[in-house]
């Protein structure tokens, strides 16, 4: 469990000592909090024979958990990102859910992204959740709850994981040597584990091309990413340093020094590219990016997405 989960474990552990322990949860907040991982551990800790704040890790429970063998646990997720979880998979869920403990304890089972559940699936598990079996653990992961069903929701005891507190995240960053911590923090909007995401890929390297295109184009520079460098870069990622560095500019427009920047290491050029720029077409090119985002689950040309940005990026300036 990550530093900022104290809380969320503490206030579990509680219920667990007073034997009013939920037979469903809902584990909520943003992308990029932990919930998942937290979810993972204390499915673990459930299943542990020792009676510890944490799992123990040393017990026969914990070391078959650990080989990810442990007959008693069930981890379910949509196939692929974007996908649908659907009913068979849930069917077989609650088979396991409904079958006798091997290890004559709890049977836990996660389902990540639940909102991914659809019609028929989220149905199943509904009377799963109105007869729950004794002696069982669901436990619901979700960034976006208000796309599970009201039923599902009302059945479940929701605990949320917001982002953590800043001064916390960024100790957590630096304990683990991430280069540029603060920068990288900034950039994944608070998550700690999102800003290592940046740091250990390609990301931060192709944030820095696409801000560089981005300032030659409002000076009518040419472009100098090629095919292959376009191909490389994921398409979400591209959308969100785009929305944020236009954020920045009618920050940096209308706030003048005393903006707080997502793009802190491009300051200075924000504060140079201002004064000639047009609020109204900043605004329009950031409209068109986040109808773009709308649409990042569907298959997109890379290249004609950044042609079509840069040419309305490049009206904006004066």
């Amino acid at each position: 469990m990550y530093n900022w989960q104290a809380e969320q474990r503490d206030y579990l552990n509680a219920m667990l000592t007073a034997d009013k322990f939920p037979h469903a949860l809902l584990f909520t907040g943003p992308v990029g909090t932990g919930k998942a991982e937290f979810a993972r551990e204390y499915a673990k800790k459930l299943l542990c024979e020792k009676d510890e704040t944490l799992a123990c890790g040393h017990c026969h429970s914990c070391k078959v958990y650990a080989a990810e063998t442990h007959p008693d646990y069930i981890n379910t997720a949509p196939a692929e990102e974007g996908k649908l979880i659907g009913v068979d998979i849930i069917r077989e869920l609650i088979v396991k859910l409904t079958t006798t403990s091997q290890f004559s304890g709890k049977t836990v089972a996660i389902i990540e992204n639940a909102e991914q559940l659809n019609r028929n699936s989220a149905n199943a598990l509904l009377k799963t959740l109105e007869e729950p079996t004794p002696n069982t653990v669901l436990i619901l992961v979700s960034s976006f709850p208000h796309r599970l069903l009201p039923t599902i929701r009302s059945r479940c005891l929701q605990l949320d994981f917001p982002t953590p507190n800043h001064d916390l995240a960024l100790s957590y960053l630096q304990a683990e040597n991430i280069e540029e911590a603060g920068l990288n923090l900034q950039l994944a909007h608070g998550s700690p584990i999102k800003a290592i995401q940046i740091a250990n890929s390609d990301l931060a390297d192709q944030r820095k091309s696409v801000l560089k295109n981005l300032i030659k184009t409002s000076r009518g520079q040419a472009v100098s990413l090629s095919m292959k460098e376009i191909e490389k870069i994921p398409l979400k990622p591209l959308l969100d340093w785009s929305i944020d560095f236009c954020d920045d500019l009618i920050k940096v427009k209308s706030q003048g020094s005393q903006a707080v920047l997502t793009h802190q290491d491009v300051t200075d050029v924000l504060s140079n590219m201002a004064p000639h720029c047009q609020i109204k077409a900043l605004f329009t090119f950031r409209d068109m990016l986040i109808e773009r985002k709308k649409q990042s689950n569907i298959a997109l040309n890379t290249q004609l997405l950044l042609e079509d940005l840069l040419i309305l990026w490049k009206q904006a300036f004066n």
